[in-house]
């Protein structure tokens, strides 16, 4: 269990809430894995580059982390840090970048359900079939 875990409610005592510790924390929690050097993570943050992930969620989405309490911005760091690449060498699943998906926000990736019985349902159906 990490300092900054989504069940953690209150700030750790004496645990500095900045992206280097929480770089610290996922060093340790993934040891066995490739990629997971304490350098290599903050690399996946931010980057000189700009392709780290406060760099996507500023850049692409306007989004600034920064402007967020330390603590509650080390859990959000986390959270789509673990979606983006926890598991990515599970075979068959490739790394994705939430940022992007949330960039270009797409219909095929919301699940809807619809009345073929309305104004628009007969055309949304043969439209849906097409």
């Amino acid at each position: 269990m990490g300092y900054f875990d989504l069940d953690k409610t209150e700030k750790p005592d004496g645990v500095p809430c900045t992206v280097y510790r929480l770089c610290k924390e996922l060093e340790s929690e993934n040891q066995e894995s490739k990629g997971y050097s304490y350098n290599a993570l903050l690399k996946k943050f931010h980057d000189k580059s700009g392709f780290g992930i406060i760099d996507h969620l500023k850049n692409d989405l306007h989004f600034d982390v920064n402007k967020y309490e330390d603590f509650s911005k080390c859990q959000f760091l986390k959270l789509i840090f673990k979606y983006e690449y926890e598991n990515a060498d599970v075979q068959g699943r490739k790394k994705y970048r939430l940022t992007e998906i949330l960039q270009k926000p797409c219909l095929s990736n919301i699940r809807s359900v619809y009345d073929t019985e309305t104004l628009y349902g007969g055309s949304l159906s043969a439209l849906m079939e097409e």
